[in-house]
Formats: C-alpha cells, structure tokens, sequence
C-alpha cells in the first residue's frame, strides 16, 4: 500500500508506537516517518535507552521479565474475575472471549474493554455497569 502512494506521488506520514511493547507507556517509544523516495524518521531516544539498559543488563532484564510475568498475570485474572462476574450476573451472553484473549484490551465487534484499568475493589461494579448496557441487546 505504501508503495502506491509513493508511486502516485502522495505524501505519507508513518506513525508507529512501541512503547506499551516494553511496558513503557507514556514513555512515546516509536517513530514518525515522512515517506517519499526517501525515508526520514526522528524517533524520541529517552524511551529508546530505557530499554536499552533494561536489555543490556541481565539482572534488570531479569526483574523486567518478571514484572511482566506479574502484570500478565494480572491482566489474565482480571479477565478471568470480569468474566466470572459477568456469568453471576446472569448475562444472556456468551462472554467467554474475555478471558480467551490476551493484553491490555478486549474487543468483540460492539464493544471495547480496557482490561489492564480493572481491579479487584470495582471489577464488580464495573460488571454490573456492562451487564446493565449490555443484557437486553444481541452481541
């Protein structure tokens, strides 16, 4: 696709994020490009060497792949309590894609979920609040 547009002679701006890839939200891991003939890019370098340091050096690679087992994990139970909550709630449906899928968000073709935003002190409120919007209407 970019091809075409170059080959057509239109301008392209490229955005691309890779900072929730190392757990770094916030920190604008990515890059912006202008494509043309040429490729220009400028990417921020602050996110860039947090990651660098972290790769580089195995005991705080080590606890960086441990903390993300943790928050994994994390996000995993929380889909697993949602769709628990959900099912007692006596949803007419099949909810069972929450915990099948994996990251921070869940999707099905209605609807948009930031799982990672649970926790245990509202997940059932917040299953309450979809189980309201979502009882008398086909998913």
């Amino acid at each position: 696709m970019l091809m075409l547009f170059t080959e057509a002679g239109l301008p392209i701006i490229l955005g691309q994020s890779f900072d929730q890839n190392m757990g770094l939200s916030g920190q604008r891991i990515g890059c912006l490009s202008l494509v043309s003939r040429s490729l220009w890019s400028c990417p921020p370098v602050h996110g860039a060497r947090i990651a660098e340091t972290i790769l580089k050096n195995p005991k705080i690679y080590q606890l960086w792949l441990k903390e993300v087992r943790l928050m994994a994990q994390r996000i995993q139970n929380m889909r697993y309590s949602f769709t628990k909550a959900l099912k007692e709630l006596g949803s007419p449906h099949d909810q069972s894609y929450l915990s099948k899928q994996f990251g921070l968000y869940s999707f099905n073709k209605n609807e948009g979920i930031s799982i990672a935003g649970l926790n245990d002190n509202y997940i059932k409120y917040v299953a309450m609040a979809f189980h309201e919007v979502t009882k008398n209407t086909q998913i």
